[in-house]
């Protein structure tokens, strides 16, 4: 990805809910930068960019300095009992701490109103892949403050409130937690079990506060919030879609939004004065989106952009347009069509109207060399019209469904950064006119 040019158009992110049974009274996602707090113990709260997600920093006041505390920020007028709240957070020791200092991150919950008093489900992070399974078993803890901390409850019930998750350092986690009457139960990283059980929370079943929670010796980041109370649905799928409030990020190119074939559309052009680059990727990220597994719809339309100079130098990329997921830095998969080859009389060139390739390390220059055949098919692809598009992708595998086809058009049993999650952008070539329409993300 070359990142050297960079024009970022900054709207608001739409969540809508998915369309099953009860998805009205779904709570919407709080992003990072609306959360307010009522009281921040320990500490500040500033609103950073982390891994390329907005988040919550959690930063301790200097008085804390070698001190054995925890940070607080609690949500204001957020008060809850039952339900289910979702969360996803980065935890690490701070730069300049030992190793193995305390990078620990959670969220309390029933917490009082100046977090006297608190449950709390957090990680410990740099337990998750250490070569001492008896700290691996130590991944996860509940704690009920300030009467029951961990050394009590591990003294008087020795592997109760604790439990082995694989945890990764300062990568993005993703917590669920579900509360019902004195039983909460702790999800990580969208396990379909449960990583802890805690049967008998030690304050009972009393309502409290929400609060974001971290040792002061952690380099604590906090992303969007999702809270259900009991008898709405949790946010078990989310329905993004791309309109003129979504916000995007895009690269060496502009995304612009017009009226193309009977219907608003966006876009992707190349920036201003390098029309006639040689031929590269353009891309508009949608900034806020989350994306492991799940089902991607679109409409696009590509064709050999008028007027671009070096298209002879180009002809197997005329048109290209498609679809980047799993975005995670320079790391992607990709689907994509060649409308401009579908209609060819060289068979050849039809049976590439499809691709796949993985950034970086996998173009389609060396997938075709190695495996040929493997990662390109054929589609019926007029271009400049409007194609549909549907994406599946299940862990290690992909399909790409074209036009409404009951087949896929392409297979991809082995998606070469395994299973990764991260962004979904709008990809196309800048020798391409490139539009977008009616993307609809269904994660699982």
């Amino acid at each position: 990805m070359n990142s050297a040019r960079l024009a970022v158009t900054l709207l608001a992110i739409v969540m809508q809910p998915a369309s099953s049974p009860g998805a009205d009274q779904r709570s919407p996602a709080l992003r990072p930068d609306s959360l307010v707090f009522s009281q921040v113990v320990n500490g500040h709260t500033e609103t950073v960019t982390y891994r390329g997600r907005p988040a919550v920093k959690l930063v301790p006041s200097p008085e804390t300095a070698g001190k054995d505390l925890n940070m607080l920020a609690i949500l204001a007028g957020r008060p809850f009992k039952d339900g289910t709240i979702d969360i996803e957070m980065a935890g690490a020791p701070r730069p300049g701490m030992p190793a193995d200092s305390r990078g620990f991150i959670g969220l309390a919950f029933r917490a009082g109103p100046h977090g006297e008093w608190s449950e709390v489900f957090y990680l410990r992070p740099t337990n998750g892949r250490s070569e001492d399974q008896l700290r691996r078993n130590h991944s996860v803890q509940y704690v009920s403050d300030p009467e029951y901390p961990w050394y009590r409850l591990r003294k008087e019930a020795p592997g109760v409130y604790e439990s082995s998750v694989d945890l990764e350092p300062g990568a993005w986690t993703a917590v669920r937690i579900v509360v019902t009457g004195t039983t909460a139960r702790l999800y990580v990283n969208h396990a379909a079990q449960p990583s802890l059980v805690v049967t008998d929370l030690k304050r009972g079943d009393i309502p409290g506060q929400i609060a974001l929670w971290a040792h002061v010796e952690t380099d604590a980041y906090f992303g969007a919030l999702t809270v259900s109370p009991a008898g709405q649905a949790p946010k078990t799928e989310a329905a993004i879609t791309l309109d003129s409030t979504t916000r995007l990020e895009s690269i060496n190119g502009r995304a612009l939004w017009v009226n193309y074939r009977g219907r608003r559309a966006l876009k992707l052009a190349p920036l201003e004065g390098h029309e006639h680059d040689t031929d590269q990727e353009m891309m508009a990220v949608l900034t806020e989106s989350d994306f492991q597994d799940g089902v991607i719809e679109l409409d696009v339309s590509g064709a050999r952009r008028e007027g671009y100079s070096k298209a002879e130098d180009v002809s197997g990329f005329k048109g290209i347009v498609g679809l980047t997921f799993r975005l995670h830095g320079d790391t992607a998969e990709r689907f994509y069509l060649r409308p401009e080859n579908t209609r060819l009389d060289n068979q050849l060139f039809r049976n590439r109207s499809t691709q796949y390739e993985s950034s970086p390390d996998f173009p389609w220059q060396r997938l075709r060399e190695q495996s040929p055949g493997v990662y390109e098919s054929y589609a019926d692809v007029e271009p400049g019209a409007w194609t549909r598009l549907r994406i599946e992708v299940s862990g290690s595998r992909a399909r790409l469904y074209v036009n409404g086809a009951t087949q896929p058009s392409l297979v991809v049993n082995d998606l070469k950064h395994g299973e990764s999650r991260g962004r979904i952008a709008l990809w196309a070539r800048i020798s391409s006119e490139a539009y977008f329409s009616n993307l609809r993300v269904e994660p699982r």
